[in-house]
């Protein structure tokens, strides 16, 4: 039965009872002391869970090195008295054996368990490695072949032959199973040519030694099994079940405990068990120590436990909103603390048949959450899973929860029924991953097909790797196709129905600011790594849309919404800002092939680093969740939130659209119709950017010169039903960046102001009777545009004149002529003319006519001191006003000081 933590059970080991003391003593800390930064966390790897998958650096390993021993995927095993085994996944071996200290932690996920907030470095140097003495260790090689075994790696190398993250071997040499869990220890199962074997290592006490039990299937054909590589190690003696060896100061032995294999040392110095073809499963014990044999080789003992590891239930409550608007914010209150001390770091979540939720964590675990109602007053979490590799992704299917972690595709099995995974099967490894830190395994999504696709990061600082920076797709039997290549930290976005593939990534080098790409087949997305040797063989595709790092600085999940109590957010795709705790709405201008895109932000209470989102059927609400590593201005570590839709207006645009000739912006309410009416509430700007090795990039204007542009607005015209707005640009061109930034009232004379950014690839028609404009509206906005430029080109200077282009040439939405700077990103005009302006390159200015005039042409060269620092610069206005319009603001700009 669930047990809450009030009501534990003090009976178990010393281990335990020290867990749990330290749990109830958690309790009586201030809640401030759990959202600030200092928390007493337990050990990373827990002491009574008898697995842990991780990167491991064994190249220096104390008592053994062996320079090309990096196990990319590892999974690791607690032996028993202080005994640790690494087993290299990929390449079938058992890499290391080593007794004493376990991890010094410097990989990502352990690293930053401790260290929040602390930049972990990127590259392949800052892993995991074994702090205890080697017993043993094997190289860079195959655990096991058919004779003649070779101690050479199989697999073909990638675009950088250096690099050992090469993926598994073919399968038919072999193939991963998984790892189950049988009382209190672990054991591996794998296939060597189609002979499945089952290992496990047990421990020996007081002695540097362990015992390796396999039990192998019928085999066909002999197998040889690497049991250790010595290189420099001569033979003392040797016979079929008695292997002793010595060199550089030590000494091993290798010991058999049955008569169906043989030991031998080749001539690469790999230690060999030689198995013969049977027709009938066989167990093989293999005695292997560090010092002499121990006169009495009893290993660890080995409970055939049953029942839970975590039998423990955390209650949490969780925090309905109150507030007002059109959504509600709700809080889920993650299971801190509890009884393991384990940080909760959750990643991503997935639903589950019943209603209830399944979470996993960056530091391994899988968090099962029931009690989700509308109050939210009893939320009850079991732990499932634990050990895992960073997973980010998790599926249900088919009765079963998927993971995409470090070390592949895993499907989790309760086969005893009590609640906890105790198979950990591998679905798919059938891809490569380096030992780069930054390769994580970010984000999948589960096609109509049935396939996974899989994002693969792409920074690489040390090698560039084969599979990295990729889109890819596995299929239902296991296979990897490489579905789009130039991704740097992707994330992904899947609509079923449409087969609907979109992917977010982050500005780096290569990468100017923050695209969306709608990624198919064969296309390069632009993305290059500092460590590239094979440069693209093709253009990068462009994306849907780009959007200014200010506005989002680093793009996390896509979350397709669909259900149909979001309100205007349903069935539509959200974009997850991991920085700014934001939702940006996703405008695609058609909803099956979409050529181009805009984004608007949707204000919410989001306090939140946002990785994930999923909808829950069962009440059609968004969930929303995630962790801070780094790089993220919200507050807490880590949360879970529930966004619902509360019935009332928003405050963002739920129609974006770029078209032949202008933009167009849609609301759920009525404007004021005489403000959406205006010019003046308006300023349209563009700019290009450059794709380069240059990290991200400056803004361009559509000359090539470096700075943004003004756009030039034509008439405005209001839908019938007031909700629309669309504004007319006679200079309607393609570009990379479109800005819209709005101030408008609705008809009640709330304030709705903000922005939308969109890129315009293609200048597309489209029906205005379709978007509610009457004939008349557009025939007034085309008629405005003819009154504005016949205006513009005229010869007359005056401040009247000068009042008109203030207000349509966008120059009203940065630059008041009343004083005031709250709201706009420039100074305001009154009172300048003829003063002293300090500018950032240390010079001062005088105001008068000649400046503004430079001013306005050459904006670059006159950035004001006040405003080195601001993202948004002043666009040139050449080629766009004319002399008499320039004279006609610096005869406005004059007369401020008075008015």
């Amino acid at each position: 039965a669930d047990r809450p933590i009030a009501f534990v059970d003090w009976r178990g080991d010393s281990l335990r009872m020290r867990s749990l003391l330290s749990c109830l003593f958690s309790l009586t800390l201030p809640a401030a002391l759990h959202a600030g930064e200092v928390r007493a966390w337990g050990a990373f790897a827990e002491p009574r869970f008898p697995f842990l998958e991780s990167t491991l650096d064994a190249r220096d390993a104390p008592g053994l090195p062996l320079p090309d021993n990096l196990i990319v995927r590892g999974l690791i095993l607690f032996c028993g008295e202080d005994t640790y085994a690494c087993y290299d996944t990929d390449l079938l071996r058992l890499a290391l054996v080593w007794k004493g200290d376990f991890l010094h932690y410097r990989s990502m996920a352990p690293h930053t368990y401790t260290h929040q907030g602390e930049k972990n470095q990127g590259g392949q140097q800052w892993l995991n490695r074994p702090l205890g003495e080697a017993i043993c260790a094997t190289g860079l090689h195959p655990g096991g072949s058919l004779p003649p075994f070779r101690a050479h790696d199989p697999r073909p190398p990638g675009p950088d032959p250096r690099e050992p993250g090469r993926g598994p071997v073919p399968p038919s040499m072999g193939v991963w199973h998984g790892v189950r869990i049988t009382g209190d220890r672990a054991r591996v199962e794998y296939s060597l040519h189609g002979v499945r074997i089952a290992e496990s290592v047990r421990g020996v006490p007081r002695a540097r030694a362990f015992l390796r039990i396999l039990r192998i299937a019928p085999a066909p054909e002999p197998l040889r099994i690497a049991l250790a590589r010595l290189p420099a190690a001569e033979p003392v003696r040797s016979t079929a079940s008695s292997l002793e060896l010595t060199g550089s100061g030590a000494s091993w032995h290798f010991r058999l405990h049955s008569t169906a294999a043989t030991l031998s040392l080749d001539a690469s110095g790999v230690v060999l068990l030689s198995l013969p073809s049977s027709e009938a499963p066989r167990t093989v014990r293999v005695m292997v120590s560090r010092d002499a044999s121990p006169a009495h080789p009893v290993p660890a003992p080995h409970s055939d436990r049953s029942g839970r590891y975590w039998p423990e239930t955390v209650l949490t409550t969780g925090i309905p909103s109150k507030g007002d608007g059109g959504y509600r914010v709700d809080t889920l209150t993650l299971p801190e603390p509890n009884p393991w001390r384990r940080q909760v770091r959750t990643s991503a979540i997935e639903f589950l048949p019943d209603g209830r939720a399944a979470l996993c964590t960056f530091d391994g675990d899988i968090w099962i959450l029931s009690g989700i109602d509308e109050n939210l007053r009893s939320l009850r979490w079991r732990r499932f899973a634990s050990g895992l590799h960073e997973p980010q992704s998790l599926h249900y299917l088919d009765g079963r929860l998927h993971l995409y972690t470090r070390n592949g595709l895993t499907r989790l099995h309760d086969l005893d029924g009590n609640g906890e995974a105790d198979w950990y099967e591998t679905l798919s490894n059938r891809f490569t991953q380096t030992a780069e830190t930054r390769e994580f395994a970010s984000d999948s999504v589960v096609a109509r097909d049935g396939s996974f696709l899989l994002a693969k990061p792409g920074q690489q600082s040390h090698h560039q790797g084969r599979d990295n920076g990729s889109i890819l797709r596995i299929t239902p039997d296991g296979r990897s196709e490489r579905l789009a290549t130039g991704f740097r930290q992707p994330f992904l976005g899947y609509h079923p129905q449409r087969d609907l593939l979109l992917a977010s990534d982050q500005q780096g080098h290569w990468v100017p600011t923050t695209p969306i790409h709608h990624v198919r087949e064969g296309r390069f997305h632009g993305f290059r790594p500092s460590s590239e040797v094979v440069p693209p063989a093709q253009a990068p595709t462009e994306p849907l849309c780009w959007i200014p790092h200010h506005v989002v600085q680093s793009a996390s999940g896509l979350v397709w919404v669909d259900s149909d109590r979001l309100g205007p957010l349903s069935r539509r795709f959200l974009c997850l800002d991991y920085h700014g705790s934001r939702l940006m709405l996703l405008h695609l201008d058609s909803p099956d092939a979409p050529v181009q895109a805009a984004v608007s932000q949707c204000p919410l209470p989001l306090d939140l680093p946002l990785l994930k989102g999923a909808v829950r059927p069962r009440d059609g609400w968004l969930y929303l969740t995630g962790f801070r590593i780094w790089g993220s201005g919200a507050t807490p570590w880590s949360g879970l939130r529930r966004l619902r839709h509360a019935g009332g207006p928003v405050d963002f645009p739920i129609l974006v659209r770029t078209v032949r000739d202008g933009i167009l912006l849609g609301f759920d309410r009525p404007l004021d119709r005489h403000i959406a009416s205006d010019p003046a509430s308006y300023h349209v700007g563009r700019w290009n950017y450059r794709r380069s090795s240059a990290y991200g990039s400056g803004r361009y204007r559509l000359d090539g010169e470096p700075g943004s542009e003004g756009v030039p607005l034509g008439g405005i015209a209001l839908s019938r039903d007031q909700r629309t707005v669309w504004i007319r640009i006679p200079d309607m061109k393609p570009v990379m960046q479109m800005e819209v930034l709005y101030r408008l009232r609705d008809k009640r004379g709330c304030p709705l102001a903000g922005s939308a950014h969109a890129t315009v690839h293609a200048l597309r028609d489209w029906d205005p009777s379709r978007h509610g404009f009457l004939p008349e509206a557009v025939l007034a906005a085309r008629r405005a545009e003819e009154r504005i430029d016949a205006d513009t080109t005229a010869e007359v200077v005056s401040i009247e004149r000068g009042h008109h282009l203030y207000r349509t040439m966008g120059c009203m939405a940065c630059h008041s002529l009343d004083g005031t700077t709250a709201g706009r990103s420039g100074p305001s005009l009154k009172g300048i003319y003829n003063t002293l302006r300090p500018l950032a390159d240390g010079r001062a200015r005088l105001a008068d006519a000649d400046y503004i005039r430079d001013s306005l042409l050459h904006p670059q060269r006159n950035i004001l001191e006040a405003y080195a620092d601001a993202d948004i610069g002043m666009p040139s206005y050449q080629g766009i006003l004319t002399p008499s319009g320039i004279d006609s603001l610096i005869a406005l700009i004059r007369s401020a000081g008075s008015e």
